[in-house]
């Protein structure tokens, strides 16, 4: 999607609920497909380390009551503008050891960790979002980008987190605007950037694209956030009219709308890195729409895109699937989210979640 700028809503914290606690696994690729929820770690300025642990338990154990097998650990990192070759966590990241923390803990109740890096766009909104940036040095950008993640790569790797995006949402980084966007852009530095990664860390990588991302990164697994429209159906068709349109898009496209026509085969390698829409009629030719006037809430239209979704990621038997997004600091477990229109949790919605989650096939 073309510049979409993503919203939390911080709120207080809650009681803590228990949670059962499995051994530690070691980080290793899972031959079962992943079913999880994306969580946004931003806002850590505000959390102490205990508290921090305090509120990662709590969405654990909501995230069991999913039954959710996975999470996708995203924290912002920031640049000055579209041109800068300057890149650093931003001041609401995690550091590496709290990070760590988090992952430990995901990994001891049985969760597959994906840790995913993820430039705020505050600095670049309204005119230009993360698929924009135009470094003046690029290699001298791959240099910094590097610098910042190696600390998070090492806290990964300590802490058993089985995979590590190395780029989201970066398409002018990755190849040729769309609808050219086969021509691939900076391979000689994705290349090393890939050699550097490997030295400390082991897991699986992630390059996410957008909608309308074609070019896989060398010795990565293709990811994509799953916002690409459909225009050819209202907001009261079936499931397996959307199911199909969803799968169209993915594997071969229409003849104005090729979203995917070059992921990686077989479909076991790739990752639906991010399933979310508004519970809005008239959504579905704007998934990735988050801001609105008044809107009237139609959740079924949230209920019936997850479905559709799931029902795509498992008929194309691919690796994992996350869906978008609990905040860190907005989360609570009693939180009223009905007249939030992006929200999902503790709304009817989340029941597509859970089905989709109790899934094996």
């Amino acid at each position: 999607m073309e510049r979409r700028f993503r919203t939390s809503v911080a709120i207080g914290l809650t009681a803590l609920t228990s949670l059962s606690f499995l051994p530690m696994a070691e980080a290793q690729a899972t031959t079962k497909p992943i079913k999880g929820i994306a969580i946004v770690l931003d806002g850590q300025a505000s959390y102490s380390d205990a508290t921090a642990l305090t509120q990662a338990r709590s969405i654990f154990n909501y995230l069991g009551k999913l039954n959710a097998t996975g999470v996708q650990l995203d924290f912002p990192i920031t640049t000055p503008n579209v041109t800068s070759n300057t890149l650093s966590p931003s001041a609401q990241a995690p550091s590496p050891s709290r990070l760590a923390s988090i992952i430990s803990l995901a990994r001891s109740v049985g969760l597959n960790v994906q840790v995913r890096p993820l430039l705020d766009e505050s600095t670049l909104a309204p005119t230009y979002f993360r698929g924009d940036l135009a470094p003046s040095n690029v290699g001298l950008w791959f240099t910094n980008y590097f610098s910042v993640l190696r600390p998070y790569l090492v806290a990964s790797k300590s802490s058993g987190a089985q995979e590590f995006s190395i780029g989201s949402e970066l398409t002018s980084l990755y190849e040729n605007p769309y609808p050219n966007a086969t021509v691939a852009r900076n391979k000689t530095q994705w290349a090393k950037l890939v050699t550097s990664v490997k030295k400390v860390y082991s897991g699986t990588l992630i390059v996410a694209h957008n909608f309308n991302g074609l070019t896989p990164v060398a010795s990565t697994k293709f990811g994509f956030d799953a916002y690409g429209p459909v225009t050819t159906l209202d907001s009261s068709a079936s499931v397996s009219s959307l199911t199909s349109a969803i799968t169209n898009n993915w594997t071969q496209g229409s003849s104005n709308a090729k979203y995917y026509t070059s992921i990686q085969s077989p479909f076991s390698a790739d990752y639906v890195e991010e399933v979310g829409i508004a519970g809005v009629s008239g959504m579905y030719a704007t998934p990735w729409q988050t801001t609105f006037s008044n809107p009237t809430i139609n959740r079924s239209i949230q209920s019936n895109w997850f479905t559709a979704n799931c029902n795509a990621f498992f008929n194309l038997k691919m690796a994992g699937i996350y869906f978008w997004m609990v905040s860190f600091p907005g989360f609570s477990p009693t939180r009223d989210n009905s007249n939030d229109a992006p929200n999902w949790y503790n709304t009817s919605a989340e029941s597509a979640i859970k089905s989709c989650f109790a899934r094996s096939k």
